[in-house]
């Protein structure tokens, strides 16, 4: 050992690590390297040195989809935004996952969803927000020792990205999305059944274009429609009319429920109509005509 590194050690012996980065005005990183210390997870040094080095970008700061920061509390924040994978294109998904190496002197790391929103991007109007909770909760396996800084750095890059990664993907963004469609289920101005089937729709007709377009919007129309569930209406069928080069949108309601409900049919009858067009004509740029039958 040199002279330089045994009397830095001996600095460190008296006012410890952090004191002695302030005096000779280096990092923390540096400080451990030059001494080639070995980095124990429950003293808060491993969490300290990850965190210097996200914050000055010496570490990856974005991984995938998401962009990755710290706060003044050191702790770990991952940010994702997700364009149209389960919703509409329009909607926005936002995740924001606490995941902080060795947070406050743990062996192991903690993930947790902090927050998660669904926001109309279009207009920048929320849609609904879920906070985060014991509900979305995992943890990293324990590490007691580091060998040195490299050693971390490594762990850092091959083990912290890619598990907390998969955590996230494949257990807390599948659980928000379906909490969030069952939040949203009882919102009348919102259905994530229409909405995905309406993607749907869009999707397929957009990739059919070296097909025919009109037979293959029609095929798909009726079969995912058959989905929706509309009260009185017992099916929704669609046809092309080349007069008016648009659609016919026959809709077959229920003879036996105007009978039995002869007060409430109109306004039951309005709202289905409304609701089936609103599908239709918002994200389709083709004419549509609607017509009544009953059987």
């Amino acid at each position: 050992m040199s002279k330089g590194i045994e009397n830095i050690r001996n600095i460190v012996s008296q006012i410890g690590l952090w004191d002695t980065k302030k005096m000779m005005g280096i990092s923390l990183t540096k400080l451990v390297k030059i001494l080639g210390m070995k980095i124990e997870s429950n003293t808060g040094l491993a969490n300290e040195i990850l965190t210097e080095n996200i914050d000055n970008k010496e570490l990856p700061t974005r991984y995938k989809e998401f962009e990755i920061s710290t706060n003044s509390d050191n702790v770990v924040y991952w940010e994702g935004k997700f364009y149209g994978e389960h919703f509409l294109p329009n909607m926005v998904e936002t995740v924001w996952v606490m995941a902080t190496p060795f947070w406050d002197g743990m062996t192991w790391t903690p993930v947790e969803t902090d927050w998660y929103s669904l926001v109309n991007g279009d207009d920048n109007i929320l849609i609904a927000e879920i906070e985060g909770g014991g509900d979305y909760y995992e943890q990293l396996n324990e590490v007691d020792t580091f060998s040195n800084v490299d050693d971390l750095f490594s762990w850092y890059e091959k083990v912290y990205l890619p598990s907390v990664y998969e955590i996230i993907m494949d257990n807390f963004l599948p659980k928000l999305r379906q909490d969030m469609d069952d939040r949203l289920d009882d919102n009348m101005g919102y259905s994530p059944m229409r909405e995905s089937i309406v993607r749907a729709l869009r999707e397929e007709t957009e990739e059919s274009e070296k097909f025919d377009k009109i037979k293959h919007f029609i095929k798909t129309a009726n079969k995912l429609f058959s989905k929706l569930k509309f009260e009185a209406v017992k099916r929704v069928e669609f046809e092309y009319d080349e007069r008016i080069e648009g659609y016919n949108v026959n809709i077959f309601y229920d003879r036996q429920f105007a009978i039995d409900n002869p007060k409430n049919f109109n306004k039951v009858k309005q709202n289905f109509i409304k609701e089936i067009g609103s599908i239709v004509t918002r994200f389709f740029p083709f004419k549509f005509f609607f017509y009544l039958y009953s059987e």
